[in-house]
């Protein structure tokens, strides 16, 4: 994947690593199988950690249709660089080195060929957005922040893939507990590395929509405003597809026009003396005036 952002339409393969710190061996961690369901969904039961789907199913949602983000998740890795040091750097690299070091083929993932991909960095630690201390004492001030990068000079010896962009994210929700992190961060961070979108809130606290890009953190994220929509091209939303047209109606055969048969013209006389008649004889009575008339049926 191009170190410019994707196209935002089609299917789009993304690497995920999941990173521990040094410091951090000792440390409840979600599980990497929920971490995929909250990237890559489906939706499970409230209360669990998709209860709204995946990223995925969000950007799916989100673009009408048009892109499906789908990762591919490796980890835990253990690894030798301390949070307390706060170099991101070091971290994604000895993570990607122990990923080479598996055998896994990273060039499937660049997808249009130009040498580069992008990562998604989760880490051990928990989030800076969430203040005060967490669970472990750390305050606030000393974790690390969601964010972007684009400036990592990493290559595959196997391959020669390389990674310049990046996102390191935690993978962990609120100061303590180890629940998993939620989409709405982990969406608008891919905001940024994948869509090459910017913060929405730096237009001011006024703002008039929600939006993804003004930050979010839970279950569910808000949908993209406008000003994202008009930059991707998603201004216009797919509808349902066409309902087929209803079948061609089936001819009725049109009346017979008793005015042109003689038969029926001679009986419906009959019947309208009979009628006008003091004494209207019976139904046998009828049918048996109206025997000679052989198209006529009671």
């Amino acid at each position: 994947m191009s170190t410019q952002p994707l196209s935002p339409t089609g299917n789009v393969k993304n690497l995920v690593i999941l990173a521990a710190w040094g410091d951090h061996r000792d440390r409840t961690l979600p599980p990497a199988d929920d971490l995929r369901r909250v990237l890559n969904g489906p939706a499970d039961l409230p209360g669990r950690v998709a209860p709204g789907g995946g990223v995925r199913d969000y950007l799916l949602a989100q673009s009408g249709g048009r892109l499906t983000v789908d990762s591919d998740v490796y980890g835990w890795f253990q690894c030798e660089t301390l949070e307390r040091d706060n170099v991101v750097d070091l971290l994604i690299y000895e993570a990607l080195n122990q990923l080479e070091e598996r055998g896994v083929d990273l060039r499937p993932l660049d997808q249009d060929g130009d040498g580069y991909i992008n990562v998604t960095c989760l880490h051990s630690g928990y989030d800076a957005s969430y203040r005060g201390y967490d669970v472990y004492g750390k305050y606030y001030r000393d974790r690390i922040w969601a964010h972007v990068g684009r400036w990592l000079e990493w290559q595959s010896k196997r391959s020669g893939v390389r990674v310049k962009d990046f996102a390191i994210i935690s993978a962990l929700h609120g100061v303590g507990g180890g629940y998993p992190v939620r989409q709405g961060v982990v969406a608008h961070e891919w905001g940024h590395l994948l869509l090459n979108l910017e913060d929405q809130y730096l237009v001011g606290s006024t703002h008039p929509n929600p939006c993804l890009m003004r930050g979010t953190s839970g279950y569910y994220p808000a949908a993209l405003c406008g000003v994202c929509r008009q930059e991707l091209g998603w201004t216009k939303i797919p509808g349902p597809a066409p309902v087929p047209p209803p079948p061609a109606p089936v001819p009725v055969p049109a009346l017979p026009d008793y005015n042109a048969d003689p038969n029926v013209r001679r009986a419906v006389i009959l019947l309208r003396e009979m009628y006008l008649s003091s004494t209207f004889p019976p139904i046998d009575a009828i049918a048996a005036a109206l025997a000679p008339f052989s198209t006529v049926r009671i």
